[in-house]
């Protein structure tokens, strides 16, 4: 995950954390776990991941 900066175990258990409180969806194949944004309509929801969005990660 050299993008990011962290290990492949800590970015899959912070997915797993922010499907377990709403904000993905899952779908499993086989050993792979593919995530994707939840539509949100509360304001305070939309704005969380409009801040996050376009988050450039830098090295």
């Amino acid at each position: 995950m050299d993008i990011i900066g962290d290990t492949q175990y800590n970015v899959s258990r912070n997915l797993k954390m922010l499907y377990k409180a709403g904000l993905l969806n899952h779908q499993k194949k086989g050993k792979w776990v593919f995530y994707t944004l939840q539509e949100q309509n509360t304001p305070h929801c939309e704005a969380l991941i409009n801040s996050v969005r376009f988050y450039q990660f830098k090295k």
